[in-house]
C-alpha cells in the first residue's frame, strides 16, 4: 500500500500504521505473526523514515511490533520560508503468512 502525502516544512509530519494480529502459536519465540512495516520518503530529499527508528540510529526494520510510526520535521527553506515537500508513505508486508484481510490503519 502506498500513499503520497504534501507536507510543509517545519510542521511535524506523522504516521502512524496499526494492526491486528491473530495470536501466535503457543510458545512461538516471535509473537508477531504478520509483520508489516512503514517506511515514509520524501520524494524530494530521498530521504528515508522507518517505522520506530530513532532518530539518529541506524535504518532497521522493526518484527516486534504491531504499532509503527515515522515522525519528523522538515528544516525551513531560504530565510526561514517553509518548504513544501511531498512525502511517499509505504506499507510493506515483510511477513505475512496468513492470507486474509488485516484490520488495519494508515
Amino acid at each position: 500500500m502506498r500513499r503520497l502525502i504534501s507536507i510543509t516544512g517545519e510542521l511535524p509530519f506523522k504516521a502512524t500504521l496499526v494492526w491486528t494480529d491473530p495470536p501466535a502459536v503457543k510458545n512461538a519465540a516471535i509473537v508477531l505473526v504478520n509483520d508489516l512495516d512503514l517506511l515514509a520518503v520524501n520524494i524530494e530529499s530521498n530521504q528515508a523514515f522507518i517505522g520506530n527508528t530513532i532518530a539518529g540510529q541506524p535504518l532497521a526494520w522493526d518484527s516486534l511490533n504491531n504499532v509503527e510510526q515515522v515522525n519528523f520535521t522538515l528544516p525551513a527553506g531560504e530565510r526561514g520560508a517553509p518548504l513544501f515537500s511531498k512525502v511517499a508513505v509505504h506499507v510493506i508486508g515483510s511477513k505475512v503468512p496468513i492470507v486474509r484481510s488485516l484490520d488495519s490503519t494508515m
